[in-house]
């Protein structure tokens, strides 16, 4: 599982994350893509107020992993648990 800890939700937007406020709650989103072409996604639900957050990674068609997953992993901003 992979979460994001309350103290790094504000350090996401450094990483092109945007935060999406609507009916159905509060939510960081991001879009992946390669060549121009959209491959997945990154979809982080803060509606609720906790300590860790689960972090949803959608992928589709990719080989390799994108670039911006690998350095929220390293550093620090999502733990792999």
């Amino acid at each position: 599982m992979v979460v994001v800890s309350k103290k790094n939700l504000d350090r996401l937007q450094d990483y092109g994350f945007k935060k999406v406020i609507c009916e159905d709650g509060i939510f960081w989103k991001k879009r992946l893509y390669k060549k121009n072409i959209l491959t997945g996604g990154i979809l982080i639900d803060i509606s609720q107020d906790k300590e860790f957050y689960n972090v949803k990674i959608f992928l589709d068609r990719v080989i390799k992993l994108p670039s911006v997953i690998y350095y929220l992993i390293k550093d620090g901003i999502v733990e792999c648990i």
